[in-house]
């Protein structure tokens, strides 16, 4: 005779790793969405989102009408509206690149300065290292030195 409780063996176990993994999505789907109200990365793709819910009746239906038939031509069109989609996409992205780049400016410049520093035995070694060193420059405020 057979047991009928190996038919059941693990089944517990298995149900309780099955709970726990709902429960582990449940709260990464709880911190996904806390991220998405709390964010500006979460912002932007609301924005994301609600365009493209906008949008997609139109394209349903543009693909649809081309979608149907399997001639060439059909499928030529369609790669031609997604062509003409992404240079949208590109030019959109270009022209706001080009905004923040009004607000930010058109060059950083960086300037540094080099501190040389020597150390003389005598004061008498630092004159003379000074007077060379100003030789060719013209400094009104120190004339006495």
């Amino acid at each position: 005779m057979v047991d009928p409780g190996e038919d059941f063996e693990g089944y517990m176990e298995g149900m309780a790793r099955v709970e726990a993994e709902r429960e582990s999505t449940r709260e990464l789907l709880q911190r996904h969405e806390e991220w998405r109200q709390t964010t500006w990365g979460g912002w932007a793709v609301r924005q994301m989102q609600s365009m493209a819910r906008n949008i997609e009746p139109t394209v349903s239906q543009i693909s649809s009408t081309f979608g149907d038939n399997d001639s060439a031509s059909s499928a030529i069109i369609v790669n031609l509206i997604r062509f003409l989609a992404l240079l949208v996409a590109m030019a959109g992205i270009y022209v706001i690149a080009q905004v923040v780049q009004k607000f930010v400016g058109n060059e950083l410049v960086i300037e540094e300065e080099v501190v040389i520093v020597h150390e003389y035995e005598t004061e008498e070694e630092a004159a003379q290292a000074r007077k060379k060193a100003s030789r060719g420059k013209t400094d009104k405020g120190n004339k006495g030195d």
